[in-house]
């Protein structure tokens, strides 16, 4: 499937990468990590590796869940879901990868597909890869633009606390889809109104205004994905507003 448009293709996609012949050696903790592109060599790996996990169970929860309330046989739909809760247990990440991955056969993935199809009618968002890596790049560089400024330190700290959080909402984001990473902007919404200090503040050099730009445009392309078309844009414009009139 191309596009990860519901849980269940978001599903798919990710499993079908694990399936691919070059992890088939590997051990299910390195197979992983590989899929969800984390260096376990870095301090924050291992435990960033765990969380990714358990959004994957997450996800696997929701796409039975939503299956689950439809009219619609749903033992015809769910009867492969227990190999596919076996194939990504997390108490065997030191076992090898091709023991759990046998569980992912080609029926397995078949009847996944066709939960994506069904959901399709009715979960689906438009596909915002493309977007998504243009809203990374922006993030990259304005967190590489503040670490190099002369920011006072609470301001400079607060930028790039935001900016991670967006980041986390992106590297989600093929898990969670774009409501994940709305709601990462919501998170940064609630930081802007809970710190009045940084927000009225004078001396940030206009990196608060590219952050406020950075969030609205984020906040409309999650709401256009997910067809909110009577929201788009109304949590944008309430940030713009806030932080207009606290900083007059």
């Amino acid at each position: 499937m191309s596009e990860r448009n519901n849980p269940a293709s978001r599903l798919h996609s990710i499993l079908e990468e694990s399936k691919d012949g070059q992890h088939r050696q590997k051990s299910v903790m390195q197979m992983w990590a590989d899929v969800f592109e984390i260096n376990l060599e870095e301090p924050d790996g291992p435990l960033r590796l765990i969380g990714q996990l358990a959004n994957l169970k997450a996800l696997i929860h929701e796409v039975r869940e939503k299956i689950s309330g439809m009219d619609v046989r749903q033992s015809l739909y769910l009867k492969h879901f227990e190999k596919i809760e076996n194939a990504t247990r997390i108490d065997q990440l030191g076992a090898a990868w091709s023991t759990s991955e046998s569980q992912l056969s080609e029926a397995t993935m078949d009847s996944l597909e066709h939960c994506s199809e069904l959901l399709s009618s009715a979960f689906s968002e438009d596909d915002i890869s493309e977007s998504i890596v243009e809203i990374k790049d922006k993030v990259e560089n304005l967190s590489e633009e503040v670490i190099a400024s002369d920011l006072d330190e609470p301001i400079k700290n607060f930028i790039l606390k935001e900016l991670e959080v967006i980041r986390r909402g992106i590297f989600d984001y093929r898990l969670k889809g774009a409501s994940g990473l709305r709601e990462s902007v919501a998170t940064t919404i609630g930081d802007f109104m809970l710190s009045p200090d940084v927000s009225q503040s004078t001396n940030d050099k206009g990196f608060l205004s590219k952050l406020k730009t950075l969030i609205v445009d984020t906040e409309k392309i999650t709401s256009s994905a997910m067809r909110l078309k009577a929201l788009a844009g109304t949590a944008a414009n309430n940030v713009l507003e806030m932080i207009s009139q606290s900083s007059t």
